[in-house]
């Protein structure tokens, strides 16, 4: 007989708190209850917190994680729906929206998403408490409520691409590095073996700012969120097993056609010494996006971009 899956209908959200709670104490986790976590709800099977209506411009975070529906149809919402204005141009709160993300004085670029769209935040948890709920959790900005890429993540993907001279890969990376900068022979390298180290770290580690990526342009349907599955064929061992009948699971993503501003802030007066540019540190960067995508799921085509043309 197949094993219920563990969020299915039958099982209550009483029943799924002490089932969370003793996974809890057999790994020897602290069982207290955190002041803002969601508590079982029997009336209406989801967290107390979610009994709140939702009015029309409820941001994106509140409608997943907060509200009674779970976000269970935020993809099919438009922007007006879960940030209150219908076009990025206008005022949210008094405060125009480019205002919230946007920072003087600082370089940028936009790229736009392509199928089958970008996920961010995935390894957070979301409270899914039916089989039908999203299973993977999402990353929002606090104040809005709508989605950005964190600069964490912008900076760890460009960092891991420049060598230092301790990396066991160098030359491949010297190669692609100068290659974007058509600078294709050993001799005449931009960046090589005596300064990628200096270069890596004053531009990792010094007083270069990666600042959250942004929503700037909307496709033409202005929905930003869409929908997914994965059906893993995995036991509860995590073993592959191509006779197991697969549970899908629905996650939430960006769409495709949702146009990203990148921002940063350099010292490049450190960088003459190297002839390396303002401008030829953007097109470093915005090709290593491009060739090697942010987010979860890249190698199934997640967080794949093109360059936006305006």
């Amino acid at each position: 007989m197949a094993k219920k899956h563990r969020f299915s209908k039958t099982i209550t959200n009483e029943e799924r708190y002490k089932l969370l709670e003793q996974q809890s104490s057999e790994k020897g986790e602290n069982k207290e209850v955190k002041p803002n976590q969601p508590q079982p709800d029997q009336a209406n099977n989801r967290p107390n917190q979610a009994r709140f209506n939702t009015p029309l411009g409820c941001n994106a975070s509140f409608l997943f994680y907060r509200d009674k529906t779970m976000g269970e149809e935020l993809h099919l919402k438009n922007i007006g729906e879960v940030l209150g204005i219908d076009r990025l141009d206008k005022s949210l709160h008094g405060i125009a929206y480019s205002d919230y993300f946007k920072i003087l004085d600082c370089e940028h670029f936009t790229l736009k998403t392509t199928y089958p769209g970008l996920l961010i935040g995935v390894g957070y948890e979301h409270p899914a408490v039916e089989k039908d709920d999203f299973q993977l959790g999402f990353f929002f900005d606090h104040t809005t409520g709508i989605p950005v890429i964190p600069g964490s993540s912008v900076k760890g993907v460009l960092k891991k691409i420049f060598p230092d001279d301790k990396d066991s890969k160098i030359e491949e990376k010297l190669e692609y590095l100068n290659g974007i900068l058509k600078s294709n022979s050993p001799d005449n390298y931009i960046i090589n073996s005596d300064n990628c180290s200096i270069i890596k770290k004053r531009l990792f580690e010094a007083k270069t700012v990666y600042y959250d990526a942004y929503i700037s342009s909307l496709p033409k349907d202005k929905k930003i969120f869409a929908q997914d599955y994965i059906t893993p064929h995995r036991d509860k061992d995590g073993k592959y097993n191509p006779f197991m009948e697969p549970v899908p699971l629905r996650f939430l993503k960006i769409a495709p056609g949702v146009e990203f501003t990148f921002q940063f802030k350099f010292n490049f007066a450190d960088f003459n010494k190297f002839e390396l540019s303002q401008d030829q540190v953007l097109k470093l960067f915005k090709q290593i996006l491009l060739d090697f995508k942010i987010g979860a799921k890249r190698n199934y085509g997640y967080g794949t971009f093109n360059i936006s043309v305006i």
